[in-house]
């Protein structure tokens, strides 16, 4: 139901639990139990300067009527409404007092763990002679989240070219002024596979070093702004940390690395130590 609040006009879902719980997720507070009780997506809640326990005003085809913010809750979107961080959620019983003419429209099943619901939406539309379709369509601002969802990933590669071009340049001009050095060692015994080392242990150690400071900043920021970012559209602002990724990643950057330090390492190797002392 279309409703308005102060002026701002906002989508009233009535829910009529039948077997089991279709329950959306819960933010603060709780989900409506009463006729009188109202869940507000939190976006439309910090328009309007709701919180839980506030009274606000519906309008609806019944005229104005009083209901107290149980909660504030991500709200699933059914009947072309927006979901997510927009509307109100309240009972069947609350839905009717804002208009009394209301009826059930839509009706959401969940299938057991394996379940294909394109097959089950087949059978129900065979047993019923309704059309049924797998589900309800995406909100649109989750649709739109996903079409972007690769330009992080992109920015992460960007970032990481430059890392080891970064990476690449130093070595290069570490190995250059060191040259005296591993001239010396040379000298004094150490041989080409040791020289090699070296430059690979400098490109390791590196790496890990750069890591080591920056993935607690970069994990940091991150969580700041996808909290942000996710309580601007008001889903659920839960954070997870892969681990097992994070250190794949760490262990293919030392890879990389050890990969970008092969030219130099090989220069290092090649370079006879009276020339090195020459050159000085």
């Amino acid at each position: 139901v279309l409703a308005t609040v102060a002026d701002e006009g906002f989508d009233v879902t009535g829910e009529m639990p039948v077997v089991g719980s279709t329950a959306p997720s819960v933010l603060e507070g709780r989900l409506p139990a009463g006729s009188d009780e109202i869940a507000l997506g939190r976006v439309v809640a910090r328009r309007l300067g709701a919180g839980v326990d506030d009274d606000v005003e519906v309008v609806g085809p019944a005229g104005p009527r009083t209901l107290r913010v149980s909660g504030l809750a991500v709200l699933p979107a059914v009947e072309g409404g927006d979901g997510v961080g927009e509307g109100g959620l309240v009972t069947f019983e609350g839905l009717r007092r804002i208009d009394p003419s209301v009826t059930p429209t839509a009706a959401g099943i969940g299938v057991r763990p394996g379940a294909s619901p394109e097959a089950v939406a087949r059978r129900l539309s065979e047993r019923t002679g309704m059309t049924v379709g797998p589900g309800f369509d995406r909100p649109a601002v989750i649709v739109n989240i996903a079409r972007a969802r690769a330009v992080p990933y992109l920015v992460a590669i960007v970032v990481g070219a430059l890392m080891l071009l970064n990476l690449a340049h130093h070595l290069t001009l570490s190995t250059r002024r060191r040259g005296r050095d591993l001239a010396v060692l040379r000298a004094l015994g150490g041989d080409r596979r040791w020289v090699t080392g070296v430059v690979h242990w400098q490109a390791s150690v590196f790496t890990v070093v750069v890591v080591a400071l920056g993935a607690p900043l970069g994990i940091a920021a991150g969580r700041v702004l996808y909290r942000a970012f996710v309580d601007r559209i008001g889903a659920v602002d839960t954070v997870t940390l892969p681990v097992g990724t994070l250190a794949l990643v760490l262990v293919g950057l030392v890879l990389l690395a050890n990969v970008v330090a092969a030219p130099s390492a090989r220069r290092a190797r090649l370079r006879s130590p009276a020339a090195a002392l020459t050159d000085e």
